[in-house]
């Protein structure tokens, strides 16, 4: 048995692109192949405490269940930090408790969110064509829902990286062909 990867994820979860779209209003390094990025609130945190949160656990903000939301990206920087979250109910606000349900970490917002006050999502960018400050992106969606018009994008790891969406992306359709001989193990999909 062999541990294939494609574009930095599990062969056996890569299905090629599934959405394109324009992109503009790049701020900090500009996106490249095989970059992971994320869209939801982003919100900053101090007083980190217990940590480090970790990407995908769930986390309670203002002291319950009422804001509630799952960690998409995450920058932290030992005791602040910026996270991007898919939330679930409830909107952060300033100096609101956040408190980790798997790592135990907490910490507090500081300053207010921005981005969308529901949902989100992770995409791996299997091609970047960069023209400076704009450009077009097609990716894989591998976790949530596809961003919008005018979407704040992350890069996983350093949330000061980002890019807007510039127009409506398009969904691709996925053929279900095989690739290659038939040997047990096919690659089944590709825009």
């Amino acid at each position: 048995v062999t541990s294939e990867t494609i574009h930095g994820m599990n062969g056996e979860l890569f299905r090629g692109i599934t959405h394109s779209f324009a992109y503009d209003g790049e701020a900090g390094t500009g996106p490249v192949t095989n970059d992971t990025y994320a869209w939801g609130l982003k919100l900053d945190y101090d007083a980190e405490s217990g940590g480090p949160f970790t990407v995908g656990e769930a986390v309670y903000i203002g002291g319950s269940s009422a804001k509630r939301g799952r960690i998409l990206a995450l920058d932290d920087n030992g005791t602040t930090g910026s996270m991007v979250l898919y939330m679930e109910a409830g909107t952060p606000a300033d100096n609101d408790a956040i408190a980790g349900q798997t790592s135990s970490a907490t910490a507090n917002v500081n300053g207010s969110p921005v981005g969308q006050s529901t949902g989100g999502g992770v995409g791996v960018f299997l091609a970047v064509d960069d023209d400076g400050t704009t450009g077009n992106i097609y990716m894989q969606l591998t976790r949530g829902t596809a961003p919008a018009d005018n979407a704040i994008l992350y890069e996983s790891t350093n949330v000061a990286n980002t890019i807007t969406v510039n127009g409506s992306p398009t969904q691709r359709t996925v053929s279900p062909e095989y690739i290659g001989q038939s040997t047990g193990s096919n690659v089944i999909g590709a825009y």
